[in-house]
């Protein structure tokens, strides 16, 4: 009976560590640095690829999605999904990207009256710099 009782506490045990496991692995992971030669913006060249994400329909799709978003081990699988595709590359493009340019937030919003005139003034210097 003894020797019972001292598996089924080794058991709860292991299972106790790995919930602990899973729970820290759940924090927030870092992106990746870029790896390789940085982009240059307005080089052309890029190396467009497909996106690699998990396709499901039906209860598939709800089981993965649940996995995905309520279980607290998704988080880890998520961040491995974005790291995959190699999102540090659009930051660095989005770091070369002229100041002048007026940022719009998402989803895309009307610019007022001056930041449009801004960038109609920004355009027609491009333009100009273009014909030369």
């Amino acid at each position: 009976m003894s020797s019972f009782l001292t598996k089924c506490g080794l058991c709860g045990l292991l299972v106790s560590l790995i919930i602990g496991l899973f729970g820290f692995l759940s924090g927030d992971i870092v992106l990746t640095d870029v790896t390789g030669p940085v982009p240059v913006l307005g080089e052309g060249g890029y190396d467009v690829q497909d996106l690699v994400v998990p396709t499901a329909t039906g209860t598939k799709l709800q089981i993965l999605a649940w996995i995905l978003g309520q279980w607290r081990g998704g988080r880890v699988i998520r961040r491995a999904l974005l790291n995959g595709n190699h999102p540090e590359s659009l930051r660095q493009l989005a770091l070369q990207v002229d100041k002048r340019i007026p940022s719009l937030t998402m989803p895309i919003q009307r610019l007022s009256d001056e930041d449009f005139e801004k960038a109609k003034k920004y355009a027609a210097e491009e333009r100009g710099e273009l014909r030369q």
